[in-house]
């Protein structure tokens, strides 16, 4: 019985601490209005971008296999598992 009431105590405090209701203000768009993409299905990804409905393709290359993409200060920082690095531009 005092197991399963720690473990409940350890699960109470765990969503007490872990809820934090603010934002991140610090993530900035580079550039409204432009979609970035990342290609991962080919042997190495490109980085494209969509302005006004025209797709710019091959943009940059990102390395192998990435996996995520993400935008702060200014840059674009892309998460590779491929070569298990993260590059920024």
């Amino acid at each position: 019985m005092k197991k399963l009431l720690l473990i409940f105590l350890s699960l109470t405090m765990l969503l007490i601490v872990s809820c934090d209701s603010s934002s991140d203000s610090s993530v900035n768009p580079m550039d409204e209005g432009k979609v970035y993409l990342i290609n991962g299905l080919g042997d190495f990804g490109t980085f494209s971008t969509i302005v006004d409905g025209v797709i710019e393709n091959d943009v940059q290359n990102v390395g192998k296999s990435p996996n995520d993409i993400q935008i702060n200060d200014g840059k674009v920082y892309v998460v590779n598992s491929g070569n298990s690095d993260v590059r920024y531009y």
